[in-house]
């Protein structure tokens, strides 16, 4: 049976993916990424030492040959695994992308440095519930991400973001390998908007918009899994 990792964004964990994990029909592993849910290691600073962490992991697990989904900053990691592991086959990249950041992008980041050193809380509650389309319909889910988030020590929250800030364009890993990605992009995300997405995506690699905004996992979940279900089977 194939092995399927799934891999979450920024300020989540592991458990986000309770009900798409449900529906898959592999073996599916959830591991919480450096400084998030349980791995309480804060003391990384890229994107790749998270990926190494992930593929130390899986090693333990006696996993192999394996695919990714990765969620925002969970796809970043799995670009970085697809690029320096051979052992992982194919990614799904769930509202991500495969540039680095603009300019003004790594800018924010390093705002977020500030706004978390003066109060992480407020930034926490700030910040998640724009990441949805609707947030007043998913208020509960809201509520529970928030909550998690504020167990995340300062250190997690601000190394993540530069580990985001200073990752590496992958676009030529994408276009070389191409029937290896399959992109969720949704129609309402704000981050990396649909039109920026069509407009950066190679040729050849497999585009799907899906419901909602930046969180695709909760707010199209049953696309999502058939989606999952038949690209890894194909």
């Amino acid at each position: 049976m194939k092995d399927v990792v799934l891999l979450h964004g920024y300020l989540e964990s592991k458990a986000i993916w309770q009900n798409i994990a449900d529906g898959l029909e592999f073996n599916v592993i959830t591991l919480d990424l450096l400084g998030h849910g349980m791995n309480k290691a804060d003391n990384f600073s890229s994107i790749t030492e998270m990926a190494f962490d992930v593929r130390e992991k899986l090693k333990d697990l006696k996993i192999a040959n394996y695919s990714v989904v990765g969620h925002s900053m969970g796809g970043y990691v799995a670009l970085e695994l697809f690029q320096k592991d051979s052992n992982c086959e194919e990614v799904v990249l769930l509202n991500s992308n495969f540039w680095e950041d603009s300019e003004e992008k790594k800018q924010d980041r390093l705002r977020v440095l500030d706004a978390v050193a003066h109060n992480k809380h407020r930034f926490v509650k700030e910040v998640i519930p724009n990441l949805f389309s609707d947030p007043n319909e998913f208020h509960q889910v809201i509520k529970s991400l928030v909550s998690a988030a504020n167990k995340m020590s300062e250190n997690s929250i601000k190394n993540s973001a530069i580990a985001m800030r200073n990752r590496s364009d992958k676009t030529f890993l994408v276009k070389s390998n191409a029937e290896k990605f399959l992109v969720l992009q949704g129609v309402e995300d704000t981050l990396t908007t649909a039109n920026e997405m069509r407009a950066r995506i190679p040729e050849n690699v497999r585009l799907e918009t899906i419901a909602g905004g930046h969180m695709g996992w909760c707010e199209s979940t049953t696309n999502i899994t058939s989606l999952l279900n038949e690209f890894f089977t194909s």
